[in-house]
């Protein structure tokens, strides 16, 4: 079972207020897709999740977002090392940036599998992130000159390449 929100979160730098708010056009054509992929992975759709007798938690949610201006974020992964040669010890850290230019669409599919009702309560609640993609800049002409073409081609090309992506029984 999975669920999703019905609207396309604007993902806002608070220091950042050079760019123009994106519009939220394409929002009905990213959460369609979206849908249309989880449900041809056989994932169940709950659109009213609850906890009452009878109501169906997901165990998974999908978060997704637009970036309204550029970011840029970078990582540091130490991994688990590998030996090199002799004398040389355990592997070293691996560091790099990703840019996120406006108008990029970032999803997100987080583990819900044992969140109770009281944790729905908790904003500091953290739940696994057990997949994510990312359209670079689709929205914002940056990184498509055809966004109603590029973003559920780029979506399904997510999915595509991610056959992992399926839905298991309870």
């Amino acid at each position: 079972y999975w669920a999703m929100p019905d609207t396309v979160m604007p993902l806002i730098n608070e220091d950042d207020n050079s760019s123009e708010p994106l519009g939220h056009e394409h929002d009905r054509r990213i959460l369609t897709t979206l849908a249309e992929q989880m449900t041809a992975r056989g994932f169940i759709r709950v659109i009213e999740p609850g906890f009452a007798d009878g109501d169906t938690m997901p165990d998974v949610v999908v978060q997704v977002g637009a970036v309204q201006s550029d970011a840029w974020v970078g990582f540091i992964y130490y991994g688990y090392g590998y030996w090199g040669y002799p004398g040389y010890g355990w592997g070293y850290p691996t560091t790099g940036y990703y840019r996120y230019t406006q108008g990029t669409i970032l999803w997100g599919m987080t583990d819900y599998r044992g969140v109770t009702e009281e944790d729905l309560d908790n904003p500091d609640l953290i739940t696994p992130v057990l997949w994510a993609g990312a359209l670079n800049g689709v929205m914002s002409g940056e990184g498509s000159t055809n966004p109603a073409v590029d973003i559920p081609k780029g979506i399904t090309q997510g999915f595509t390449q991610s056959t992992y992506i399926k839905a298991t029984s309870r």
